[in-house]
């Protein structure tokens, strides 16, 4: 229980982060959850996130995740929030992380929201009582009984033999960059590092922040911060071929825009701001809208869904219709 207990509190902190933030994750499962060298848990796969504009206080409509994890609620293709619906998926994964197996697993779907819906579930010897307490108060098929997070950051369980709760505060402190990582950095992009500096301040998700907090954890260990000549030249060639190539772009456009300027002279209005072929590493950051024909774009993302979550239609999984008291046995 106590290496459960680890991976738990950590798993619990994301997920509080997440909802916090507004979103539900909505496909919590063992296959979500990294190990780094550590044996720190990683939370991945935010394909299935919702993130109603209400908050946590909207409901979602979409049936979505993996069965085995899913909800009552969720399955029953009810109304549901998603918050609570990642509380009854955190009691599985507990569940799993304990047993070894799921509460609720059968190869027949019918059966398996069945006993979901139910509630029913194995309750094996060897579990403690702290343990039984707490899977019991996640997985609550009234989701109106299950513990929030706040209340299972508190929980006896989860914090024996830690001095402090579980918190959902983020690792990432925003503090002055730090200089000799940046100096690196900008030798390596090929740019200034008052430059360098302006754009890790914006703490954007892409390559070069990560880029920065990597080389800020290997100065943490002692490790050397310079990057191989390979690298560098690696780095130095793609950004001339980057130049090469929007030079070349420019050029056929200023040929373009003259030749129709030439033929109808008031309809040409050439707006030097719009140019979004600029050189400048800012723009080499920014995605670039693309147009698909209609053939190509597949089923349209689900609207509480962000839009730059996923690029393919949402996993879905069929509610079958359970039948009226009486008609099974």
């Amino acid at each position: 229980e106590k290496e459960a207990r680890h991976f738990l509190r950590q798993i619990v902190a994301a997920v509080g982060y997440m909802h916090e933030k507004g979103y539900a994750h909505r496909d919590l499962k063992p296959e979500n959850l990294l190990l780094d060298e550590n044996q720190d848990i990683k939370l991945i796969d935010f394909g299935l996130v919702g993130k109603p504009e209400g908050g946590m206080s909207q409901q979602l409509e979409t049936c979505c995740g993996s069965p085995a994890y899913a909800a009552p609620e969720l399955i029953s293709g009810v109304p549901y929030f998603g918050n609570e619906a990642d509380l009854w998926s955190l009691g599985v994964l507990l569940y799993a992380l304990l047993c070894g197996f799921l509460p609720f697993d059968d190869d027949n779907t019918y059966n398996l929201y069945k006993s979901i819906q139910k509630g029913e579930y194995e309750i094996p010897d060897f579990l403690s009582k702290g343990s039984i307490s707490l899977i019991g108060k996640l997985l609550q098929t009234d989701p109106k009984q299950r513990l929030t997070v706040k209340q299972l950051f508190m929980h006896p369980w989860l914090n024996k033999g830690y001095a402090n709760p579980v918190n959902s505060k983020a690792r990432v402190k925003k503090d002055e960059p730090d200089s000799e990582v940046i100096k690196e950095l900008a030798l390596f992009y090929g740019v200034s590092p008052s430059t360098m500096t302006s754009l890790v301040k914006e703490y954007q998700f892409d390559d070069l922040t990560a880029t920065y907090f990597l080389l800020c954890k290997k100065k943490s260990h002692g490790e050397p911060l310079k990057f191989t000549n390979s690298c560098i030249k690696a780095q130095r060639r793609k950004r001339k071929d980057m130049l090469a190539l929007e030079k070349k772009i420019s050029e056929s456009r200023e040929n373009i825009e003259n030749e129709i300027y030439h033929d109808n002279p008031p309809s040409i209005l050439v707006d030097d701001e719009d140019d979004v072929f600029s050189a400048d590493l800012r723009d080499f950051r920014k995605p670039r809208a693309c147009t698909l024909p209609p053939e190509f774009m597949g089923t349209p993302p689900i609207n509480e869904m962000p839009s730059a979550t996923r690029t393919s239609p949402p996993r879905t999984f069929l509610t079958p219709s359970l039948p009226k008291k009486g008609q099974y046995f």
